[in-house]
Order: structure tokens, then sequence, then C-alpha cells
């Protein structure tokens, strides 16, 4: 099963990402630099999270169609646990920027 999509990026032409489904593997590819590079892309993120925003389905695909491909997939747990290691990241970058603000404050001895 294969569905394609145009998401509206910084270029003047929408980007073409296509989902294709083979049994439990499920591949996305973006024609942004990018997804070119075969590095992961916000446009590729942004459709796994539902974000439709600038997106629109390519004749024959639908953008509910998408979460279908999604289910039960390879990439479907993996992007689950890039969340969950995603919002961890986050939560040390802020402990560190305080932690380090405090440290600085001490040796300055205020």
């Amino acid at each position: 099963m294969k569905s394609e999509y145009y998401v509206q990026g910084s270029a003047a032409t929408p980007y073409l990402l296509s989902l294709e489904r083979t049994m439990d593997r499920l591949t996305i590819s973006c024609s942004c630099k990018a997804g070119v590079n075969n590095t992961l892309c916000k446009h590729r993120l942004a459709l796994l999270s539902g974000n439709f925003v600038g997106a629109s389905a390519a004749p024959g695909s639908t953008l509910d169609g998408i979460r279908d491909l999604v289910n039960g997939s390879d990439i479907e747990s993996l992007y689950q646990e890039f969340l969950v290691i995603d919002r961890e990241l986050g939560e040390l970058k802020a402990r560190h920027g305080k932690t380090k603000k405090l440290l600085a404050r001490t040796m300055r001895g205020s």
C-alpha cells in the first residue's frame, strides 16, 4: 500500500512525502533536502505526529490513511520510543540550564 502527500515547507514548491507499507515494514520518504540526504526531517515527524498543517493528500490518498499505515508498523514503536526520549531530553536540558546558572551564581558568591 502506497500513499503520497504534499507538505508546504520553506521552498516554493511543496515537498512530496511517500509512505509505503509492505507487511509490517513502513518506509517514509520526503523530497526535502534532509529527506533526500536520508536524515530525519521535520516533515516526516509532523505527519507521524498527526500534524497535518500545510499538508494535502495526493490523488488516491487521504490524510486519515496515515494513521492506518503507521499502526502496527515497524515505525510505530520506534516513534513512540523517540517521543519518550525527546521529552526526557527536553527535561534534562532544562535541568542542565538551571544547574549551570546556579553553579555560576554560586561561583560568584551570590
